[in-house]
């Protein structure tokens, strides 16, 4: 990756957009919304910030799609490094409650449009 302070700060630019959409969302509207919101809309939003991202490091045509292969590479890590650290330790922080480990396999669990496919 040839400018990785711009690719990760582009990250943070799109977790911040794609945490605020699935929270209305799932506040306002329902977890069903919430969930074709999340992956109708952000995948354009990623787009549109990873061809901002070529644009601004001049990246030339022959070598996009590789700089494009390591920017999504590092922001899906960085998307489950930062989604774990969050589920698992900051909101039972505030919750005051102990980490919860098995967080992701809960929700799987809870959520009926999973359940009804299980």
């Amino acid at each position: 990756m040839r400018s990785s302070g711009r690719a990760i700060g582009l990250f943070f630019v799109m977790y911040l957009v794609a945490t605020i959409l699935g929270f209305a969302t799932y506040l306002l509207i329902s977890v069903t919304v919430m969930w074709i919101s999340v992956f109708t809309i952000m995948p354009v939003v990623a787009a549109l910030l990873i061809g901002w991202y070529l644009l601004q490091i001049r990246c030339a045509p022959e070598g996009s799609m590789r700089e494009t292969m390591s920017v999504v590479a590092v922001w899906i890590m960085l998307s489950f490094f930062l989604d774990a650290v969050t589920y698992i330790f900051v909101i039972p922080y505030f919750a005051r409650t102990p980490p919860n480990w098995a967080f992701f396999i809960q929700i799987v669990r809870k959520t009926p449009s999973f359940r009804a496919g299980m």
